[in-house]
C-alpha cells in the first residue's frame, strides 16, 4: 500500500523543516521526501493497511523571519 502527496506552499513564508510517519503510518517504512522551494513532495509506503482515524504524516515547517504580523499564507 501506499500514499502520495504534493503541498504547494509560499516559501517567502515558511521554510520546509520535516517530514514524520504518522499514526496510521508507523509501521511503514520512512517517507521520501522530495523537497524544493514552494513545493514539498512526499510518498510513502508499507504492508499495513490503514483503517480506523488518525495522521498519515506530520509536515513541519518553520516561520521565516521578517514576516510581518497578520500575514496569511496558504497550503495547497
Amino acid at each position: 500500500l501506499g500514499v502520495q502527496f504534493v503541498l504547494e506552499y509560499d516559501p517567502r513564508l515558511v521554510t520546509f523543516d520535516n517530514v514524520s510517519k504518522g499514526k496510521l503510518t508507523e509501521n511503514w517504512l520512512a517517507p521520501v521526501i522530495h523537497p524544493q522551494p514552494g513545493r514539498l513532495g512526499v510518498a510513502a509506503a508499507g504492508i499495513d493497511a490503514l483503517s480506523g482515524g488518525g495522521s498519515i504524516a506530520v509536515v513541519r515547517f518553520r516561520a521565516n523571519s521578517g514576516i510581518a504580523p497578520g500575514t496569511v499564507g496558504s497550503f495547497n
